[in-house]
């Protein structure tokens, strides 16, 4: 597994799921929808036998807008459970730049950017390559 092929599957992945605009680095401004993709939070080798299986923990944030408009949270509901899931965009994308993915949990931040306030999704991915 490669990081940077598992990077550029994730950010294909979710334009495929019609997010056009993908960071791979917190930007100094964003017109939502975007989503930003988190560095590697951990990893770990030799999960089988003869370093079989590696894997590696990451998150991905979702910003839908501004976190003082009301339409926001329904945006928001929108990635974690509606039509442009991202967790469905992300364990349904086939590559060979993983033996699989899971999105294992989601939570609601708010996010500054700017010295404005977003509303985001944060889901938890891990990779298993």
């Amino acid at each position: 597994m490669r990081l940077d092929e598992v990077y550029e599957a994730l950010s294909a992945a979710l334009k495929a799921a019609g997010f056009s605009r993908v960071y791979l680095y917190w930007p100094d401004s964003v017109t939502p929808p975007v989503a930003v993709l988190g560095a590697p939070l951990s990893g770990s080798y030799h999960r089988t036998f003869q370093n079989g299986l590696s894997d590696v923990e990451t998150s991905v944030w979702v910003l839908v807008g501004r976190a003082d408009v009301r339409s926001a949270m329904a945006k928001v509901n929108d990635v974690i459970l509606g039509d442009r899931s991202v967790r469905d965009a992300l364990e349904g994308y086939e590559t060979n730049a993983w033996g699989a993915l899971n999105v294992s949990a989601w939570e609601v931040e708010t996010v500054e950017i700017g010295q404005i306030q977003y509303l985001a999704a944060k889901f938890s991915v891990t990779i298993y390559g």
